[in-house]
């Protein structure tokens, strides 16, 4: 019951004050030579969601820790989506995830590696929370 009310709160807070968001998935295949590069291909559909996106905040203890650490930097960036999103960070994963800010997208990010956390009631995912990473050419590596 609890669960439920607070996903959809959350859900009404990303439709009212959230943005639009593109999420594609992609796939690394490698070459049949031990050190041909990777490719990437579009797997499945694009999703297109809403979301909310903010900086990171230095006085905020998780945050400030990833900084100092150096594995966020302030000019990254941090996304919450609904439960349900699939946020795979772009190494160490079968997929690869790019998310593009606006309809159309005009800036494109990758997710750090530091992993995504998703805060759960009862078991059912809530919402996930990632950092991202804007993606200086618009691409992967390897798309």
């Amino acid at each position: 019951m609890i669960n439920n009310v607070l996903a959809s709160g959350f859900n009404y807070l990303m439709n009212n004050g959230g943005r639009i968001f593109s999420v594609k998935y992609y796939k690394a295949t490698t070459g049949s030579i031990y050190d041909e590069a990777d490719s990437l291909t579009q797997s499945g559909n694009t999703l297109w969601l809403s979301g909310i996106l903010q900086c990171p905040d230095p006085n905020n203890a998780e945050d400030t820790i990833l900084l100092e650490q150096g594995k966020i930097g302030m000019n990254d960036l941090r996304v919450y989506f609904h439960g349900s999103v699939i946020l795979s960070p772009n190494t160490g994963s079968v997929l690869q995830t790019k998310i593009g800010v606006g309809s159309p997208g005009d800036n494109f990010y990758s997710i750090i590696p530091i992993g995504a956390n998703a805060e759960e009631v009862f078991g059912q995912s809530i919402y996930k929370r990632a950092f991202i990473r804007r993606l200086t050419n618009g691409s992967l590596i390897g798309e």
